[in-house]
């Protein structure tokens, strides 16, 4: 996940440089800042803290694939599948959450 993780903070990077940002995100009662962060806060924070929006994605990541019981079967391009789907569902949507983006990629590449 983490080779992924990388990847796919380079293309939000890239896809999101100049998006207007807010200057931290969110924060609830009982639920983390982190599952709140937009895709363009990550890709933000990711400028500065690479290791730690890699941290959040794999996080998220994981999140995922236990709640879902997602089987993800390896396979050599599915960091190429992951990235191709965040980065669609982040451009389409700056200010969605990035959880909604992790989530949708590892749907996309989980077995049927």
């Amino acid at each position: 996940m983490k080779k992924t993780t990388m990847i796919a903070l380079g293309l939000l990077s890239s896809v999101f440089a100049g998006a207007a940002v807010a200057a931290e995100p969110a924060k609830l009662p009982g639920l983390a800042s982190e599952y709140l962060m937009t895709c363009a806060e990550a890709s933000a924070e990711a400028k500065t803290d690479a290791a730690y929006v890699a941290d959040v994605v794999a996080s998220m990541g994981n999140a995922s694939v236990e709640a879902r019981s997602l089987k993800i079967k390896p396979a050599k391009d599915l960091d190429a599948r992951v990235v191709k789907v965040m980065g669609d569902v982040c451009k389409k949507d700056p200010d969605g959450l990035l959880i909604n983006a992790v989530d949708r990629a590892m749907r996309s590449v989980a077995s049927k």
